[in-house]
């Protein structure tokens, strides 16, 4: 496997952070704040670092955290005496001072030495920032330094940050199948199992493919990397946390292992929907109430949702999933039959057909 550099890893780690930089009276907390509303309003969690050169208990320490609070986000600073304080908004804690991974955003004020990627203010006859500072995506200068510039900075970051997200597929071979009469993870359409056909074209779409739970899995899927069940969860839940908790910088393809007719092409249409805002797509076909949980995509954000529905003993993806900020297309009528299951015999019997 070919060795990654730094700035290689980072494009693939979550969540995006992005510094906007210059010299004192640049304009930068303003524009921050006027970039919030815009960030706010399309439903982009954001949180904002700032470096404080006032002592955070100082009058100016604190209307600074303000805000940045009043313009929408979660709102730290940090001083070389105090390392990061946290201006509480959500009740995140301790998770949020290690940059929770729910944020579709970090917006961070200052800190020009740091390894981030950088916007530079500009004065008007200014027009490029000092040696010393390094990865520096774009200067504003003069008339540039306008919210509407900046933002147009910040979309196109994200979007690269977005197609640098590995994709991983977890298959999911829990559950006994009662309906079934056997385990589903055991079912064969014709001469191949159905699990390998699953895994085999979750293949081609993604980086690495796992099977989560404790399901028995045919011979011709013996080899594939294999992870148990989150512990104290139910259900489906219980493989999709333990997947994200694995590898928590993916963006995980969610796949049960009774799809006969998944394909390629419904896949990639499903991955096609991913973007920034949506910390997870789950499709539905005719009622926008009935997503389809276990054919669907989760980005990184997706992870603190589905660990405060476990924490709240809630075993049902799609009521999780309904009181989020999931994104939950119309699947086209020619993909729909992809994501029909086998759940009894007659039902395999048809597919089979």
């Amino acid at each position: 496997m070919p060795t990654q550099n730094a700035s290689s890893l980072e494009r693939r780690a979550w969540p995006p952070a992005l510094a906007l930089c210059g010299w004192s009276g640049s304009g930068k907390t303003t524009l921050i704040e006027g970039l919030l509303d815009a960030l706010v309003s399309d439903g982009l969690k954001t949180a904002v670092v700032k470096h404080a050169f006032h002592p955070l208990d100082s009058e100016a320490g604190v209307k600074d955290g303000a805000r940045f609070f009043a313009a929408g986000a979660d709102a730290f600073a940090h001083d070389d005496a105090k390392g990061i304080v946290l201006c509480r908004r959500s009740g995140l804690g301790q998770r949020l001072l290690r940059f929770g991974r729910d944020y579709d955003l970090v917006l961070v004020e200052g800190h020009k030495g740091s390894d981030l990627e950088k916007v530079w203010l500009s004065g008007d006859t200014e027009e490029s920032p000092p040696e010393n500072v390094r990865r520096v995506r774009a200067v504003l200068t003069g008339r540039e330094r306008t919210v509407r510039r900046l933002r147009r900075v910040v979309d196109n970051f994200l979007l690269e940050r977005h197609r640098a997200l590995p994709v991983w597929a977890a298959v999911l071979v829990g559950g006994a199948g009662r309906r079934m009469g056997q385990p589903k993870s055991g079912l064969r359409i014709g001469d191949e199992p159905l699990l390998a056909r699953i895994t085999r074209v979750a293949a081609a779409c993604a980086e690495g493919v796992v099977l989560v739970g404790k399901g028995p899995v045919p011979e011709e899927c013996a080899e594939r990397l294999r992870l148990p069940d989150a512990p104290g969860v139910e259900g489906p839940l219980a493989g999709l946390l333990s997947a994200m908790r694995w590898q928590p910088d993916a963006r995980w393809l969610a796949l049960a292992c009774d799809l006969p007719f998944v394909n390629e092409r419904a896949i990639r249409w499903l991955l096609d929907r991913c973007g920034p805002g949506r910390p997870a797509v789950a499709p539905h076909r005719e009622d926008p109430g009935l997503t389809e949980p276990l054919f669907a995509v989760y980005d990184p954000p997706a992870a603190s949702l589905l660990e405060a529905g476990a924490r709240g003993g809630e075993r049902s993806l799609r009521r999780i999933l309904a009181s989020s900020r999931v994104f939950s297309p119309r699947i086209p009528a020619d993909l729909q039959r992809a994501w029909t299951n086998v759940n009894t015999p007659a039902d395999l019997r048809e597919a089979t057909a």
